[in-house]
């Protein structure tokens, strides 16, 4: 019966594959990503593509990314504040179904560092000179945005930030091991101690705090 069931899956198997849009607003400083079905069997290989602008045509390449299987990324770095076409062939990937692309063509819009606000911090902890510290960054959902490790008196960046409020989670990283360790009663020990900045963390565009 697997047999059977396999036999029909495989007869419906299309030729070709779909790539997904990526968002049309992209962040300059991050990684254009086109997610495809299934992963390429090539990994190794740049695949041409096209990009329009002002209405001057540039090659560019497609390259696997080394986030997942499953995502090709533009090689080149976008023009900041930007308005970009990126045109992809019919037939230049392969899948491991041994299927090639359909052709794709989508807008990109690339922002640039005035749209984004910029946090700076310093930890001055008069009591404990040699702690370490989790620093956890969250919105007013309390979801996880950034995280970095800091040690007293060291000087603290979370950068490229959207305007909104935030919150900050503080983490006494007593063993210096960079994650929050619970308690043990058998050992008399209590959990490593978590604090939260007093102050809403307020984030505008083209401003640093």
């Amino acid at each position: 019966i697997e047999l059977f069931n396999l036999r029909k899956i495989e007869d419906k198997i299309k030729d070709t594959f779909s790539l997904k849009t990526p968002a049309s607003n992209q962040a300059f400083f991050e990684k254009c990503l086109i997610e495809m079905p299934f992963p390429i069997i090539d990994t190794s290989t740049l695949y041409k593509a096209t990009r329009i602008s002002n209405n001057d045509t540039f090659t560019i390449h497609l390259r696997p990314s080394s986030a997942s299987p499953l995502y090709l990324e533009i090689e080149q770095k976008l023009p900041k504040n930007s308005k970009q076409t990126v045109i992809i062939p019919q037939g230049i990937i392969k899948n491991s179904l041994n299927q090639t692309n359909d052709s794709l063509s989508f807008s990109l819009q690339i922002d640039s560092e005035s749209d984004y606000g910029n946090f700076f911090f310093n930890i001055n902890d008069t009591l404990n000179e040699n702690m370490s510290y989790i620093l956890i960054l969250e919105d007013n959902q309390g979801k996880a945005l950034n995280k970095q490790f800091s040690n007293n008196k060291e000087r603290i960046t979370f950068s490229n930030l959207k305007e909104g409020s935030y919150k900050l989670r503080i983490i006494l990283d007593m063993n210096k091991n960079k994650e929050w360790d619970y308690g043990d009663y058998s050992q008399s020990r209590l959990p490593e101690e978590i604090l939260y900045f007093p102050k809403p963390i307020n984030i505008r565009k083209n401003w640093d705090l």
